[in-house]
């Protein structure tokens, strides 16, 4: 049993995070392509480390620069 909480959260650790935007708000229809440029722009410039401490913060501010909506960003 505890090792299926302990695989449970490892599994959990290696998730990334999926911005929810508006649509309707949101001026770029690329989304999936936009949001796998911020990911590759931002690993290559960061060390994994700050890449995973503030990915939520660095992918929605990188995508509500391209022009969407981010509802669950920072």
């Amino acid at each position: 049993m505890i090792r299926i909480g302990l695989l449970f959260l490892l599994l959990t650790g290696c998730s990334s995070y999926l911005p929810v935007y508006d649509p309707t708000s949101s001026a770029n229809r690329t989304y999936f392509d936009d949001l796998q440029e911020c990911r590759f722009l931002i690993e290559e410039q960061t060390s994994s480390w700050e890449y995973g401490y503030y990915e939520v913060r660095m992918v929605s501010r990188c995508m509500t620069n391209r022009g969407y909506a981010i509802l669950n960003g920072e």
